[in-house]
């Protein structure tokens, strides 16, 4: 009997069109549960697989798909974008643990994000944006994150910072542990130093998110106040108890595409 402890259902929600199919395909590309990512415009995705989906290069219905990770055994629920199937999203939404918004890094979309934000806002589910197409041109994160903030508060923070070369993602950093890294041609994701054109980002950036832990730690605002930098067990463990409690929304970076950005 597997341990019902391990089991976490995660839901990936958002606007039409964003990318949540496309994640959903990287990650279980990356967890080993298929051996290679399929394609909404081949139709060879694993939940879009309605002759409907395929017809109309969109999700239609509610998909799932299942992936083992080291630490816990995922349900995906990938939901339907348009608005048309938000009542069919509401209700895949009462069996999620957590759920992921995608939007790309637009910010003249993050408005389509309210209705989905404010009903898991109501159910109390914890939630986390991802923004996607980062490899599209003219990407804009810093504005997105910038409007994703302005619309649903500070506890709104970055996680990932990513870098951006002539319209093309060449990778991140995780603020948390100050680490970088970049990708190969074929995407894979290897560890680098942090670039210098990004430490003033990176360190007004991970404030932001130091501080915005603090309000839920007093210890750590005591550290904070006194210049002290925080130990990396501290912040790992306080980020992953108030993204849990809903308290934080952290914001992470990536191309669905290529991978990039979506291990699990």
């Amino acid at each position: 009997m597997s341990d019902m402890s391990r089991i976490r259902n995660v839901a990936f929600v958002g606007p039409h069109h964003a990318g949540k199919t496309s994640l959903v395909e990287a990650l279980l590309a990356s967890c080993g549960a298929i051996p290679r990512r399929g394609s909404v415009q081949q139709g060879t995705t694993t939940t879009d697989c309605e002759p409907e989906a395929i017809k109309h290069v969109q999700s239609v219905c509610t998909g799932f798909a299942f992936a083992t990770t080291d630490a816990v055994d995922i349900t995906i629920i990938d939901t339907p974008g348009f608005i048309d199937f938000f009542e069919e999203t509401k209700l895949s939404l009462l069996a999620a643990d957590a759920a992921v918004i995608v939007i790309e890094a637009d910010p003249g979309r993050v408005a389509q994000t309210a209705a989905i934000v404010d009903h898991l806002e109501l159910r109390k589910v914890p939630h986390l944006f991802f923004i996607n197409k980062l490899d599209r041109p003219g990407a804009d994160f810093d504005g997105t994150l910038e409007k994703l903030r302005a619309l649903y508060g500070p506890h709104v923070v970055a996680k990932h910072l990513p870098r951006v070369v002539a319209d093309t993602f060449k990778g991140y950093v995780d603020l948390a542990p100050r680490t970088a890294f970049a990708y190969d041609a074929d995407g894979t994701e290897h560890s680098v130093p942090i670039p210098a054109e990004l430490e003033p980002a990176v360190a007004a950036q991970r404030k932001i998110l130091l501080e915005a832990l603090a309000d839920f730690d007093d210890h750590l605002m005591e550290e904070l106040l006194e210049e002290i930098e925080p130990p990396q067990d501290e912040i790992a463990r306080d980020l992953c108890e108030d993204c849990a409690h809903d308290q934080i929304i952290a914001v992470l970076a990536g191309s669905a595409l290529s991978g990039a950005g979506a291990v699990a």
